[in-house]
């Protein structure tokens, strides 16, 4: 089971984004090959704030209509992954292991989701934001789309 990072999510409705390709090419690989990629709420709390960001502050200045819309289709697309009672314990754990502060919280609390799921494989397009939990989550792999289409 694979975990798309919102960085994923982000790609998608954006019709110039030159990774857009690869990422939709790299979702497809994953479920051709049986592997479910879910994503959890978080995703879609961190989609609404990126999408509808104005794009001169790093966001795709989506209108809330668009944000929607967009929301509508991800929520079919994806499999969406119940998150369980420890989340926030395994969470902690975390930020305190790694010294988690600032931004980063949310995609801690992500591999904590990966923890308590039993989910093996992070996608993301930011391998930096969780290659710092490897050490805490034995088997954990984060992998770019280019690396699903290398493998």
């Amino acid at each position: 089971m694979t975990l798309a990072d919102t960085s994923i999510l982000l790609r998608l409705p954006n019709p110039i984004d030159p990774r857009r390709a690869v990422t939709e090419a790299s979702l497809s690989t994953l479920k051709g090959r049986g592997e479910p990629v879910v994503v959890v709420r978080q995703n879609f709390v961190e989609f609404r704030g990126a999408a509808s960001r104005p794009i001169d502050v790093n966001g795709l200045g989506m209108s809330p209509e668009e944000v929607d819309a967009e929301l509508d289709r991800l929520e079919i697309i994806f499999t969406y992954l119940p998150e369980l009672e420890d989340v926030y314990t395994v969470w902690r754990r975390l930020c305190r292991s790694a010294g988690v502060s600032g931004k980063q919280v949310h995609d801690t609390r992500l591999a904590a989701v990966c923890i308590c799921s039993g989910v093996q494989t992070i996608l993301t397009r930011n391998t930096k934001d969780f290659v710092r939990f490897l050490p805490f989550v034995p088997g954990l792999a984060v992998l770019t789309p280019d690396d699903v289409r290398a493998e």
